[in-house]
């Protein structure tokens, strides 16, 4: 480990802090910001789910997660937005980020790769210029609990959190294998070449675009809607911008 990397190893953290992009900050295992905490997280800062050391003792018990009492802020700027996504070794594995109670989610200007659940409970209060990709096309892993003992398979179902307000970003390659249920206020949002289940009484949209999309009727499962135009990854960071 560098000085420029550094390990959250702290599974609850109950005093104030700042992540800054002269570090790398990895969240091994289920990390928890007590209520009446907040860690706020600067421009351009990195954070990485999950271990990327094969030799760890521990990864094959470590289960990450972030689950948010107090605030967690993420201050990214256009020029240097926020980058959080799995590591390397862990790249088929979601990043699980939520509120507890009465913790509370800001995300503006934040890239966060493979932001997913396999649960329908996950809430996150305000996202704004932010891109949600996954980075690949086949099924999820996930680990879980089981008798005492951290057991993992294929990830069939997956969620996006439950979004109360996210405006002005962007959905690119979501979903292509799992069709993940889509819970939110949007505003201003882009969905491209997205593979998306609506919740169709937890979803709401305003003045947002769809391209190349596949989307799955909830009322009717067996039904899925094409749509015939598809976007790059260029034309999405032209809109974007």
């Amino acid at each position: 480990m560098t000085r420029f990397e550094r390990v959250i190893r702290a599974l609850v953290i109950e005093e104030d802090m700042t992540l800054t992009p002269d570090n790398l900050y990895i969240i091994p295992n289920a990390t928890v910001i007590t209520e009446g905490t907040t860690v706020t997280v600067e421009p351009g800062t990195n954070i990485q789910f999950w271990s990327d050391d094969p030799s760890d003792p521990y990864a094959d018990s470590y289960i990450a997660k972030l689950s948010v009492k107090g605030a967690f802020l993420v201050k990214g700027t256009k020029e240097n937005p926020v980058n959080i996504y799995p590591s390397d070794l862990m790249n088929r594995y979601f990043v699980d980020i939520t509120e507890d109670g009465k913790g509370f989610i800001s995300l503006k200007y934040a890239d966060i790769t493979n932001l997913a659940t396999n649960s329908d409970q996950t809430h996150i209060s305000y996202a704004d210029h932010c891109t949600f990709n996954f980075n690949l096309g086949s099924l999820f892993r996930y680990r879980y609990l089981e008798s005492g003992k951290v057991t993992e398979s294929d990830l069939y179902g997956t969620y996006l959190p439950y979004f109360d307000l996210v405006k002005d970003s962007v959905f690119y390659k979501i979903g292509l294998i799992h069709k993940p249920t889509l819970r939110a206020n949007a505003q201003r949002c882009i969905f491209a070449d997205c593979g998306i289940s609506y919740d169709y009484y937890n979803f709401t949209s305003e003045n947002c675009v769809f391209l190349g999309n596949t989307f799955v009727d909830q009322t009717n499962p067996n039904h899925i809607v094409n749509s015939s135009m598809h976007i790059s990854e260029d034309e999405v960071m032209m809109i974007l911008d």
